[in-house]
């Protein structure tokens, strides 16, 4: 997963006192022109308007004496998506190509698989407790059923058939995303 930023692209710093100089690429290495700004502070923040580029990947690269950071990321105004297919027709990788070059489609033809969505499993009511979270992301369920085992409020492992998480319900928190279920 890749960052995804609005019409403002924001970082803040990750040391003090540091201001490291914004380069901002295309998806084809191309420098663009944007107009930044620097929040001083603790942590600086350093801000670009995205506005006049048009949506897509980009490249970040931050430097200045002693610190740099590069990553990609993906502009878009359309704050609501949780996640952006970006297929390209050329790469700079001609295997990749999705045309020939008399510009028919190659053979064989691509799919996209996805996985199934996975969260950690948090079970409230009035026989858990903080500790009543699946060990690992586990996937959502609609049909079939999943033997989980969390630990109940006194800390101790369940040994009943609980429920399994679907598709609502879901929140999500630092770094990773929970289903609740309410039982």
């Amino acid at each position: 997963m890749i960052r995804q930023f609005g019409r403002i692209f924001t970082y803040q710093v990750t040391v003090a006192n540091k201001t490291p100089a914004l380069t901002i690429k295309d998806r084809f290495g191309n420098v663009v022109n944007v107009s930044g700004s620097v929040e001083t502070g603790p942590l600086n923040i350093i801000k670009a308007d995205m506005g006049n580029l048009p949506e897509g990947l980009y490249t970040a690269h931050l430097a200045t004496a002693g610190y740099t950071d590069d990553f990609p990321f993906y502009y878009s105004m359309d704050s609501s998506a949780w996640a952006f297919i970006d297929i390209c027709v050329k790469t700079s990788g001609a295997t990749y190509n999705l045309l020939q070059t008399d510009t028919t489609l190659k053979s064989p033809v691509f799919s996209l698989r996805f996985k199934n969505r996975a969260t950690y499993w948090r079970y409230i009511g009035k026989t858990f407790g903080a500790a009543s979270v699946t060990d690992n992301a586990l996937p959502l369920t609609r049909q079939g059923f999943i033997a989980v085992k969390v630990k109940d409020k006194n800390n101790h492992p369940t040994t009943i058939d609980l429920p399994n998480a679907t598709a609502s319900l879901i929140k999500p928190e630092t770094n990773q995303i929970f289903s609740d279920i309410f039982f």
